[in-house]
């Protein structure tokens, strides 16, 4: 088998993380993002995780403002930044505490290693490539099931991470290291080893 060519180089600049526990995530707001989903976990979670700053823009933006002005309450804040330019989306990436990501098909999950490369501990659904790149060292990856049974589990892996200074931290530096693993460098390097073997094989069997 050979393995998947998702390739991220590890972004090394780092902004100043933000004060209170904010969760953020990125991505084109429609439907198979899941984004509404993402809010309703956010607003199940405890008043300690008290922001949601979603980075992007999309045909569900209304809808998506529309929820979360419904569900507001004191504490707890929901942010639309729009589509930013690549630098200052960067900054807002690496402001946060960790990366939620909802979406319900992703075969790559560029954004996910964007966030990990910062430090963010992802918790996302146990399905797509999100779920072949995040580990349980740099992540929390939860199990697709209702609605309201999902969001209320990613709720609980929101609070988890909120509740434990050291837990966040391993998985925050867990998930830089997890982040250089798809570089651009390493997955060649495992590329060519496969291919290599691969080779081998063939030699091997066209000899007999």
């Amino acid at each position: 088998v050979v393995r998947s060519q998702v390739v991220c180089d590890p972004v090394t600049e780092r902004a100043e993380r933000s004060a209170c526990f904010r969760v953020v995530t990125s991505g084109r707001l429609v439907g198979l993002k899941a984004f509404d989903l993402l809010i309703e976990a956010f607003f199940r979670a405890s008043d300690e995780v008290a922001e949601l700053v979603i980075l992007g823009d999309g045909p569900r933006m209304s809808a998506l403002r529309a929820l979360a002005s419904e569900r507001e309450r004191p504490g707890k804040k929901v942010i639309f930044r729009g589509w930013l330019e690549q630098r200052e989306a960067k900054r807002q990436l690496a402001s946060g505490t960790i990366f939620g990501f909802c979406s319900l098909h992703d075969s790559a999950g560029f954004s996910v290693l964007e966030a990990l490369a910062v430090g963010l501990p992802v918790v996302c659904l146990e399905a797509g490539g999100p779920a072949e790149i995040v580990t349980p060292e740099c992540g929390i990856l939860i199990e697709p099931a209702t609605v309201e049974e999902t969001a209320q589990r990613m709720a609980e892996a929101f609070d988890l991470l909120a509740g434990d200074t050291a837990s966040w931290r391993s998985r925050s530096e867990a998930a830089v290291e997890r982040a250089a693993e798809f570089s651009p460098a390493v997955r060649h390097e495992l590329i060519r080893k496969d291919y290599e073997t691969l080779i081998g094989l063939n030699q091997d069997i066209t000899s007999r």
